[in-house]
């Protein structure tokens, strides 16, 4: 399973209508703030067409196009490329040509393959969120085991309390460290793009 990194977009023109394609990543299933930046910024679209994924959360919208013409192509396109935690929406601007259902399966569906090249992905695996309290002693050893793990939070105290991002493998290695508080979480590989 993969992500992308950063915001990316395209333009693409079939029979005078417009369709600009949005590439977003997602850090939890809510969009709404994306879809109503974008009607910021493109005030006169007709349409407003997006798929995601976020891990069980699956969801697209035709909005107003004709049933399964705009919605379900962006998602099958984010499905085939094994893409999670994305949120991909097409803005249309209709050009005076009908393109008939055909024509606008094959327009959203390129509009969304045509960008594929400019995305900037990594690979995603299950890994877990963990709290790990240790002696200072313990510091350099608890470094070593988390190799390249994000570490989110670090406080020193009479003791020292961690809070990082862990594959699953990094998380049976740390086992022996308690109390270890567990949150089940996607993380990105960052070091293993694809």
């Amino acid at each position: 399973m993969k992500t992308i990194l950063e915001d990316t977009s395209s333009y693409l023109e079939v029979k005078h209508s417009k369709f600009y394609c949005y590439f977003y990543p997602l850090e939890s299933p809510s969009i709404t703030s994306y879809l109503d930046e974008l009607r910021k910024m493109h005030p006169k679209a007709d349409h407003f067409c997006y798929a995601y994924l976020f891990d069980d959360y699956k969801h697209f919208s035709d909005d107003g196009e004709p049933g399964g013409t705009a919605g379900m192509p962006i998602f099958h396109v984010l499905e085939k490329e094994g893409l999670n935690h994305v949120l991909v929406v097409v803005v249309r601007y209709f050009g005076g040509i009908k393109l008939g259902a055909g024509g606008l399966v094959r327009a959203y569906t390129k509009a969304v393959t045509s960008t594929l090249p400019s995305l900037n992905t990594c690979s995603m695996e299950k890994g877990y969120q963990i709290s790990l309290t240790i002696p200072y002693e313990e510091e350099k050893n608890l470094l070593f085991l988390l190799g390249t793990s994000t570490i989110l939070h670090r406080e020193y105290d009479s003791i020292i309390h961690y809070t990082v991002l862990v594959s699953s493998s990094v998380y049976q290695k740390l086992m022996k460290y308690q109390p270890i508080l567990l949150q089940e979480c996607m993380i990105k590989e960052l070091n293993s793009s694809v």
